[in-house]
């Protein structure tokens, strides 16, 4: 019950924020209509077309690393490296029993 009510609250404050930022006039324009105009200037435009090609950078980088195949172990040498003690050639530090 009080999860259904938290949501309804929260619903009714975005739809009442949505509609403040779309009807209530600052200045010349609303709130929207000031967000829409800083959108629309140079620097607003090459700030997003860095980010898309810095985007788009990392991106390349991950699937790169996604595809790769890892490298495989030199023949005769295991792929992780064993802990001391492991071989009963070696004694674990301390020379105490596990």
């Amino acid at each position: 019950m009080i999860r259904l009510l938290r949501w309804t609250f929260w619903l009714a404050a975005t739809f009442a924020l949505v509609y403040f930022a779309a009807t209530v006039p600052l200045g010349s324009k609303t709130l929207l209509g000031h967000l829409r105009a800083i959108a629309q200037t140079k620097e607003a435009r090459e700030l997003g077309e860095a980010t898309r090609d810095k985007a788009e950078e990392v991106a390349g980088k991950v699937r790169q690393e996604l595809t790769e195949e890892p490298p495989k172990p030199a023949a005769g040498k295991p792929a992780v490296p064993a802990r001391p003690g492991d071989s009963p050639s070696e004694k674990p530090p301390g020379g105490g029993a596990r």
